[in-house]
This record gives structure tokens, sequence and C-alpha cells, in this order.
């Protein structure tokens, strides 16, 4: 206690008034979720908690004076991308191993992890070259995934100056959602030949949809909105299949139900979830998993950092088996497949969460995979507003989240590839592709002569 009155406060724990005492006495337990560094809205909810159980008791009367405390910012020179890794890593082994830190700690466990060191180390220094003299509000988050076995292969929540990871911070999902539109349709028999009226801009269901500056889709189809994002169609498809199947779709794919115990999606979500509007949030690393699904033909997995624990003698501690689920059929993965934009050889799908009607976004994404790596790479703010580059542009999905994205599935590729075999000298008497020479005839054997 006394360590972490000094770590979080910078004061010795006789000295802690009541608001700050309740922060510590709810983080300690598991610091790994309730650290104001690593979620300052779960922080604060363990802290209401705390003092809420402390008035019950009859031991705080002053409850509605109390304000949740500052706490000093720890150095994050390690790199907050690695910070990050470790939380969740630790957060894993306490979840799924049942080891809690301390237990790591005292016998010395050897825990190896799932990440790629050609994909981190990529994606590290790309975002800090993309974000190096960046507006002060502007976010990034990445994550990259296997999609055979759902090993998260590079991870960076961004970072503010406190450590928050944005990676696991629900965000509006954007035009990336027109996919699980596809998805849903195809659910309930839709062709992907299913003709839709792609003009822009139009009202369905009484909500106005357009189109992004220059996408026209008339005669549009459901093939056809997913390669060109064709919002007003994708609109007009989720008012077909009905909003439930859509969001239906999404949660099989990996989109999660519930992020900190409210709907992903909203109470009541309506038609603009088939732009990822209204309600509808989703995290990056849920992004990932979506996507990641659709990679895998349609097999769901489950993401994870660690592939398995040993102890100090080299015998297995904890070993990942993480279950596995058909959630959609193949043939509906690959139809999607084959619908999508192409980027070197991955099948994309970038999305944008639009700001007013002048081609401005609030948020952009890049999601894009081949049949190894998925990865996923989000840009915002943490207000709704107008997000810009250096330059003063309106930052959009081909910019910067395009080269971060690429870096990272560039930078896998190349430690991956299949290296070239090396050949052995071939001997002389085997060298028959000489065109001057004539290949040699095995038939061709000198005729013994024979005397009488």
């Amino acid at each position: 206690m006394q360590a972490a009155a000094q770590a979080y406060f910078g004061k010795n724990v006789q000295q802690l008034d009541v608001s700050e005492a309740a922060l510590l006495a709810g983080v300690i337990q598991r610091p790994t979720y309730w650290d104001p560094d690593v979620d300052r809205e779960n922080a604060e909810r363990r802290w209401n908690f705390v003092l809420d159980q402390m008035t019950k008791n009859g031991w705080l009367t002053n409850r509605a004076s109390l304000k949740f405390p500052t706490t000093l910012p720890r150095n994050a020179a390690q790199s907050s991308a690695r910070l990050q890794i470790e939380n969740q890593v630790l957060a894993e082994l306490e979840d799924l191993a049942d080891l809690p830190r301390d237990a790591l700690q005292q016998r010395g466990y050897r825990v190896i992890t799932t990440i790629d060191q050609a994909a981190q180390t990529s994606l590290e220094q790309s975002v800090s070259s993309v974000m190096a003299g960046q507006p002060d509000y502007l976010r990034a988050a990445a994550v990259s995934l296997d999609p055979k076995s759902g090993g998260v292969l590079a991870y960076h929540g961004g970072g503010n100056g406190v450590g928050l990871d944005y990676a696991q911070s629900p965000q509006d999902a954007g035009t990336t959602f027109g996919t699980f539109v596809a998805v849903a349709a195809l659910r309930q028999g839709f062709r992907p030949d299913h003709p839709l009226d792609g003009t822009s801009p139009r009202m369905i269901d009484g909500i106005p949809f357009q189109n992004p500056a220059g996408v026209r889709c008339s005669p549009c189809s459901l093939r056809a909105s997913l390669g060109i994002q064709a919002n007003t169609a994708s609109a007009e498809l989720a008012s077909q299949v009905g909003v439930g199947a859509v969001a239906e779709a999404a949660h099989q794919l990996g989109i999660a139900r519930e992020l900190r115990g409210k709907p992903a999606f909203g109470a009541d979500p309506d038609t603009r979830i088939a732009v990822g509007g209204g309600s509808t949030s989703v995290r990056t690393i849920d992004m990932a998993h979506a996507y990641a699904t659709l990679a895998a033909n349609g097999m769901r997995t489950t993401p994870h950092f660690v592939s398995r624990v040993e102890d100090i003698d080299g015998n297995t501690r904890y070993n990942a088996t993480l279950p596995t689920l058909q959630a959609i059929p193949s043939r509906i993965a690959q139809t999607v497949i084959f619908g999508l934009e192409r980027d070197q050889g991955a099948f994309v799908r970038p999305g944008v969460r639009a700001f007013g009607d002048g081609g401005a976004n609030a948020k952009a994404w890049m999601v894009g995979y081949n049949f190894d790596i998925v990865t996923a790479v989000w840009m915002g703010a943490d207000r709704i507003i107008a997000i810009k580059n250096k330059e003063g542009r309106d930052i959009t999905p081909a910019g910067e989240p395009t080269t971060i994205w690429r870096a990272v599935m560039d930078g896998y590729r190349a430690a991956h590839a299949p290296k070239k075999p090396t050949l052995e000298p071939v001997p002389k008497e085997l060298e028959y592709n000489d065109p001057k020479k004539p290949s040699p005839n095995p038939a061709a054997r000198p005729t013994p002569r024979t005397t009488r």
C-alpha cells in the first residue's frame, strides 16, 4: 500500500485523504483493470463503488463533496505500446490462467506471447513517424491478429500522456460496418447481385444518407456496395434485412455485445447502423476480430496475447487452447472477400465517421487482411470534431491510417516471406541446356565391332 501511495500520489500512505485512499482500495486488487492510467472511466466506476460501500456501512458522511483524485503520470519510456501489451497480458493471465501478478513475480514464470516482433516493430515505428508533429488532439490505435489462431500479432493503443489504451476504447464504427450489412443479407439468402439504389443523397427510414464525395453506384448491387462503399445502398440493404439482423451478424463475427456494461449499439439502434452511426460503438481490437473471422473463412477465434507460460524448469504451466466457432458459412465469407477493395494483395475496407456534410471526418478507419494477418487502424479524437493532419488537411482512411496499416502488413510479409532455395552449381556433365550443344542421347551407345 505504501508503494502504491508513492507511485500514484507521491506521498506516504498516512498522508492520503479519503478520496485517494478509496482509489487505491479499488485499484490494488486488480490494477490491470482499475488503474486510471489504463482506463480512467473504469477506475472512476470502481472508485465510486468503494465510496458507496463506505457510505452504506456508515463509514463516510461527506460522500457528495469528494472528487476523483488526480494521480501522478507514470513515465512510459518503455513505449506506451509495450506497457499496454503488458497490461493485457497480465489481465489475460489472471482471467484465463489463474496467475495473478504476484505469482508471476514470485515463482519466476516465463510468459511467451503471441506478439510478432517484425509486425510490432513496424507498427511502433510507423505510429511514431505518422503521429510526430500532429495536432495534440489526434489519437490513433491499431491491432493485428492472426486469423487462424486469434493471437495478437501487433498492438498499439496510442497514448495521450497518461497511458489510456485506445485499442480498448469504444469508438464510432463508421462505414466499415457496411461489410456486416452485407454479411447479414447473405445469411438471409440475398444474392450478391441483389439490386440496390446507390443514388445520393437519399432518405431511408426517415434518416438522411449520402455517399462519400465521388461515389456513385446506380444501378448498384450488394457486391458493388462493398467495393465502393455506397452508403445509401448499404442503408437500403440494412432496412431490408432489419437492424437486428445487422447487429447479430456483427456480433457473430466478433464485435462485442456489451461495452462497459452497456449494449455496444445502444438500447434501440436504427438504420444508421449501416454506416456505423447513431449509437454504434466498437473497439479497434473488436474490429480486427470481426474481419479476422472473414479472413478465416467464417471461423471465429478468440483474440489473445499469451501463447503459453512455463515454470522455472521449463514445464508448461498454461497453454492457450481457446474456443473457436464456425460463425458464418465459408461461402459467405468468401463472397464478402471478393467484393472488397484490394490493396497490395490484401482485402481492405476503409471507413469514416463523417463530420458534417463538407467531406470532413471525425473518425477514420483502415481495416484489411490477407489469410495470414488482419490489421485494423483507427484515428480520431476524444470528442467529435473534424480531424486534421499537421498540414491542416482532412484526415481520410487513404492517408495516415493507410500508412500505418501498410507498414504493419509489409513488415510482417517481409519477415515471413518464404526464402528462395539456394541451388547448388550444376555439374558439367548435367549441363544439357546449352542451345549450341546437342543434348546427350542416353539411347545412343557405341555399336560393338565384331570379327569373324
